[in-house]
């Protein structure tokens, strides 16, 4: 797989922040080697890949093609993606709030009852199984339409606390853009407890000699395929840009970026040289 010799991120001014610019190279060239190994392999991998027109940028983006007929001609189109938000610090994945420590503390306790209970409404409510699902290992269930009231009030509780410490937050934008079938949230190993982070979230974790553990799997989402069909544009548009600066041109877009109205000089008016005598 190529070397990512052109990853470029804002410009360190201090030693910790040339360390952590480093951290977060090393931390997303090896989850992308990850990406890179996966049964299929990705046909497409980009880096630092808006979202949206304007919006929060992925670290990492992966699409799986296929071919669609139409017309007698065969196109190909975006059928999967993955989005890759890489951390390095636990403070990247909350918002602020007056004591977050207290909140995670919290959230974790009331995950971990929540699980229990759901053992208990297994039991108890069996209509709530999804019966499309053949087989029991793979069973989903619909928890949140359940008569436990305690299960109720400890969904509630979770959800307030959720809002609060991730609202706002990149991966919380990012989720709401619905670009990619699979989310992940790439951080090294040691650095939050899997059950801190957003429930849609799949986690990697990278140990110091850059081996990759995927933590916890991802909820499957299902983007529109107008929107991954954009995502793969934005793709093709990050990869030109490292392309060229491998080559060490400019980029389409700064060849072709116009000149700020403010930044354009007036036209002067036109005089006639006066005539001689």
């Amino acid at each position: 797989m190529a070397k990512l010799s052109h990853l470029k991120y804002r410009k360190p001014t201090t030693r910790q922040s040339q360390s952590d610019a480093g951290r977060r190279h090393l931390l997303c060239r090896s989850v992308m080697q990850w990406l890179a190994r996966q049964a299929p392999p990705p046909d497409v991998l980009a880096v630092d890949v808006p979202t949206s027109m304007g919006g929060d940028k992925a670290d990492l983006a992966a699409l799986w093609m296929g071919q669609e007929s139409r017309g007698g001609h065969k196109y190909l189109l975006p059928r999967r993606s993955a989005l890759v938000v890489c951390a390095i610090s636990r403070e990247e994945c909350y918002a602020a709030s007056i004591n977050p420590a207290a909140l995670i503390e919290e959230l974790r306790h009331l995950r971990k009852q929540m699980h229990l209970l759901e053992e208990k409404i297994r039991k108890e409510e069996p209509q709530l199984r999804d019966e499309r699902c053949l087989f029991e290992e793979f069973a989903e269930w619909n928890y949140e339409n359940s008569q436990n009231p305690l299960y109720q009030a400890t969904l509630q509780r979770a959800a307030e606390i959720e809002h609060i410490l991730y609202r706002g937050t990149r991966m919380d934008r990012i989720q709401r853009n619905a670009a990619a079938n699979t989310l992940y949230l790439a951080i090294p190993e040691g650095t939050v407890f899997v059950d801190e982070v957003m429930l849609q979230w799949g986690v990697i974790t990278v140990d110091p000699d850059g081996e990759v553990r995927l933590a916890r799997s991802p909820e499957e989402q299902s983007p529109a395929p107008r929107t991954l069909q954009h995502l793969a544009l934005q793709a093709a548009v990050r990869n030109s840009n490292y392309v060229c600066a491998g080559f060490g041109i400019p980029s389409p877009g700064e060849r072709h970026r116009r000149k700020s109205p403010g930044t354009r000089k007036k036209p002067q008016p036109h005089t006639h040289p006066a005539p001689t005598r």
